[in-house]
């Protein structure tokens, strides 16, 4: 980990694109939703996306922000980081990879859901990726940014696709991955997470390069 060559892509960028997957962790009480749901015959929502317009008017009290939905501490200091650039003058974008509803922006209105990519074989993760358009979404956006902060565990990764070939091979990008989703030799700055915190404790450490610590 290179410090000063991160100090200089942070401080050099001037649109920044943050991208992070879903937690299992939901801002919500998790009981009156069961209660709520079991009221109606229905399961909490998953995985089957063409179910939505079924459980948004059940669920409306329920839906929020997708950045305030989730409450995971690796999305949380994605959250901080992505505040303390705009608090220096940065234009931040958070994007969010979601079992249920795919690439979306920190800002897109969600409804509460348990679907993690996390319980797919590699089979069902391409098939997932492919349905969903995550690569193919993801390369139409990273491409206007001047520099793109990730951090995700492994199955979100490599549902990229062909996005996360792109994002190894740019100069510009900060990767918080496992070292096996990297591929070998990358243009990318790649911060190697090993264990569980490694993610929240390298993204304290690009928000402390912020203020030049």
């Amino acid at each position: 980990m290179n410090l000063a060559t991160l100090r200089a892509l942070l401080n050099s960028a001037e649109r920044i694109l943050t991208l992070t997957n879903c937690t299992e962790g939901k801002s919500i009480d998790y009981w009156a939703l069961v209660r709520r749901l079991r009221a109606y015959g229905l399961n909490i929502p998953g995985f089957d996306i063409e179910m939505e317009d079924v459980y948004r008017p059940i669920l409306g009290d329920f839906a929020r922000p997708a950045i305030e939905m989730y409450i995971g501490q690796s999305f949380r200091a994605m959250v901080k980081l992505a505040k303390a650039l705009e608090g220096v003058g940065k234009r931040v974008d958070l994007y969010v990879i979601s079992g249920r509803y795919g690439v979306i922006k920190g800002d897109t209105v969600i409804i509460p859901y348990e679907a993690s990519l996390n319980s797919l074989n590699r089979a069902q993760l391409t098939e997932w990726s492919r349905r969903m358009g995550v690569g193919e979404k993801l390369l139409g956006i990273i491409r206007g940014y001047d520099l793109v902060i990730a951090s995700l565990t492994a199955k979100y990764a490599e549902a990229l696709g062909g996005a996360l070939n792109e994002l190894l091979n740019m100069a510009n990008a900060i990767l918080i991955i496992p070292r096996s989703v990297a591929k070998g030799s990358a243009r990318a700055q790649i911060l190697p997470v090993k264990g569980p915190w490694d993610r929240v404790k390298y993204l304290k450490i690009l928000g402390e390069l912020i203020y030049g610590n």
